[in-house]
């Protein structure tokens, strides 16, 4: 993936880069950052260093806990190499002197000084700082635009063939500024022969740099995953093995419309057993509603976006992995069914910690100020998924007991999550009025001509979490590397 920045951080400063990463990926600023960004099977720290040569800047979360990391340190030094293009921007959030490996490497850089709470303040600055920093290279780039062609030619040429065909896939070209200092006639002939003489001198470096460098690995990256084990056959028959993570024969997205919507059928019915007692099957019209949403998570695996409701599925579930052992332990601890913990986030943002000042519902969970407050989470607080997670199980847990524990009342309250419950019941009076309406979700949808707008563009709520759910809980169907989500228990 082609990125602007790189993200250095101690693991116990986890929270900050991610609200660091998030905002800036917001702004438009694409970021790599470990865990998240290493290739399935790569290099750990062949990654690493690949990522850093490849950043204009490196963001550095300076910390007592970076001031200690021997990882931090390494890739300090790696940004620092004579040949490395990466500047660094130390941004500080604990106020304590750096150690003298540190100082060797920073004590003549600026650093954002993020140490006074709370950290989202200084966030907006930081934004501005990257921009700043990024257009300015932008500009000095322009300046020798012949010698980066001709150097970027000698690099594909000294690269394997399979690196060259992994990374010519989802690469955009540089392109000049806006405000860019554009010349013709005489002076461009002039400095494009300048140019070209330069680069007959660097290419050769640059050829014998990646030879060295690259040797035989692989870069998947860019590759989407194909399980072997799928292969052009037709779906599980109705009643076989339809439980979460069964095996499958073959992908949702070579499937006919009549095998998805029996796929959705028989993978929606397990995740609704979760949820509580006496499941009721889709009907016609669920089922097409679910099946919309999961095409989408469906068409979006392998896009490479980071963009919200746009982001690469296989980015969703890679940073639902990370949270998932203790959101199905704190959902537990609280007797809500882990599945409504683990794909919530999925619908509200895609796992994206969202804490930035424009975010008026905050974090994974988008919980908003009077809810967090109620159950003891406060402002600076926002950016700590672990809590917001205990937040969203003590809130489910309530919702729950409000509504009821079989699967109909259930899913009434998990679309409250989304929906005052109060107003829901309301909806719920105005529709379910006549002999066999039952006051269930689906008779909301069904009945959706009676109710106001803004009540039928919620309606997507539902499915779109089911949807969430039969993906991540047959991650194969759709060509996703990994275990169905509920099993990543430690």
């Amino acid at each position: 993936m082609a990125h602007d920045v790189f993200i250095s951080y101690a693991a116990e400063d986890k929270q900050a880069a991610e609200a660091v990463r998030l905002a800036l990926e917001d702004a438009g600023i694409k970021c790599w950052i470990a865990p998240r960004d290493v290739p399935l099977g790569a290099n750990y720290e062949e990654a690493i260093i690949d990522a850093i040569c490849a950043s204009h800047l490196m963001i550095l979360i300076l910390s007592a806990h970076s001031n200690k990391s021997p990882h931090v340190k390494r890739e300090i030094q790696n940004a620092c190499l004579e040949d490395s293009p990466t500047q660094i921007l130390p941004v500080r959030v604990d106020a304590v002197p750096l150690n003298k490996a540190l100082r060797y490497y920073l004590s003549s850089l600026q650093w954002l000084d993020a140490s006074a709470p709370p950290f989202a303040d200084h966030v907006p600055e930081l934004v501005s700082t990257v921009r700043a920093r990024l257009s300015a290279q932008g500009k000095e780039k322009v300046e020798s635009e012949g010698v980066r062609a001709a150097i970027e030619k000698f690099e594909a040429e000294a690269k394997p063939a399979g690196e060259k065909e992994a990374g010519s896939t989802g690469k955009e070209a540089a392109s000049a500024p806006a405000t860019g200092r554009g010349v013709g006639g005489v002076m461009r002939q002039k400095r494009l022969w300048v140019a070209v003489g330069a680069a007959l001198v660097l290419a050769v470096g640059a050829a014998i740099f990646w030879a060295r460098k690259s040797g035989d690995r692989d870069r998947p990256a860019s590759q989407s995953p194909t399980p072997a084990n799928l292969v052009g056959q037709s779906p599980t028959p109705a009643g076989q093995n339809n439980a979460p993570g069964a095996s499958v024969t073959k992908l949702y997205k070579d499937m006919s419309e009549s095998e998805q919507l029996e796929f959705v059928r028989q993978r929606a019915q397990p995740v609704l057993a979760q949820l509580g007692d006496d499941p009721q099957p889709l009907d016609d019209e669920a089922l097409r509603r679910v099946r919309r949403w999961v095409n989408g998570y469906s068409r979006r695996v392998g896009n490479g976006s980071r963009a919200r409701e746009q982001t690469d599925t296989r980015f969703i579930f890679a940073e639902a992995r990370q949270h998932a052992p203790f959101i199905i332990k704190t959902f537990n601890d609280r007797g809500v069914p882990p599945v409504i913990g683990l794909y919530l986030p999925v619908v509200e943002s895609e796992y994206k910690n969202l804490c930035t000042p424009r975010d008026q519902a905050k974090g994974i969970y988008q919980i908003y100020l009077a809810t967090a407050a109620k159950y003891g989470l406060g402002p600076h607080d926002f950016c700590n998924v672990e809590k917001s997670v205990q937040v969203a199980a003590y809130y489910m847990s309530d919702l729950i007991k409000s509504w009821g524990r079989d699967e109909a009342n259930v899913t009434l309250a998990i679309f409250s999550f989304n929906r005052n419950p109060d107003e829901l019941k309301e909806d719920l009076n105005k529709v379910a009025d006549g002999p066999g309406k039952a006051r269930r979700f689906w008779t909301l949808v069904a009945e959706r001509g009676r109710l106001d707008s803004e009540v039928s563009e919620d309606l997507d709520y539902v499915p779109k979490f089911l949807a969430a759910a039969i993906v991540g809980e047959n991650p194969q169907a759709f060509g996703l590397e990994t275990q169905p989500l509920s099993t990543y228990t430690k």
